[in-house]
């Protein structure tokens, strides 16, 4: 009996390690799958912006890790096209470009779209290049990510006081009508029992 029962666990032991390790190896297939997939995506990416923007080799190499970044996050590349044809426009390119484009990504990563991220970022390269006319090159970059950080802090407080007036409108809402249901049901009981008594 001991021993039927060892070889029974032992082989429990090695269904659950064979479960295991097929699970393991399934997550793996899918991790290189989806990694294929972005590598794909980013070549893609980089193929499309050297055809239909005026990008040179140097700033492609400056903006490799955003590309491959952006690539991760999302497949819209209508938004990252306009964005770079925004800043080539106002003379961004380079390094300005790179730390644009990570703006953008930054914005993605905290959940706005990728419509509003690039309409927002681009808004503010426009902004600080006409306000800051001393600033260009990585500098000018580093400032427009700078301030779209700033907008994005500014839009969650402000969501943050909606919410929190809305939760009070509704606490409110709920006390009156939690206060109006007790007065009628007081104003039922009492006329209920004034005419009871006088039918008497």
């Amino acid at each position: 009996m001991k021993i039927s029962k060892a070889i029974g666990l032992i082989a429990a032991f090695s269904f659950t390690l064979g479960v295991a390790g097929a699970s393991l190896a399934n997550d793996n297939d899918r991790t290189r799958e989806m990694s294929r997939d972005s590598d794909q995506d980013s070549l893609e990416l980089r193929e499309e912006l050297r055809k239909n923007t005026a990008l040179t080799d140097d700033d492609m190499t400056a903006i490799s890790k955003e590309l491959n970044e952006y690539a991760r996050r999302t497949r819209d590349r209508e938004q990252i096209r306009e964005l770079v044809r925004n800043s080539l426009d106002e003379g961004c390119r380079g390094e300005c470009l790179s730390e644009v484009i990570d703006a953008m990504n930054d914005s993605v990563k905290k959940g706005i779209g990728p419509g509003e991220a690039q309409a927002m970022v681009t808004e503010t390269l426009r902004k600080e290049k006409m306000e800051r006319k001393e600033l260009s090159g990585k500098a000018l970059g580093e400032r427009v990510k700078e301030r779209v950080e700033a907008n994005i802090r500014e839009m969650k407080r402000d969501r943050d006081r909606t919410m929190e007036k809305k939760e009070h409108r509704d606490r409110d809402m709920k006390k009156n009508m939690d206060s109006d249901s007790n007065g009628y049901g007081m104003g039922s009981g009492s006329g209920g029992g004034m005419g009871s008594g006088k039918g008497r």
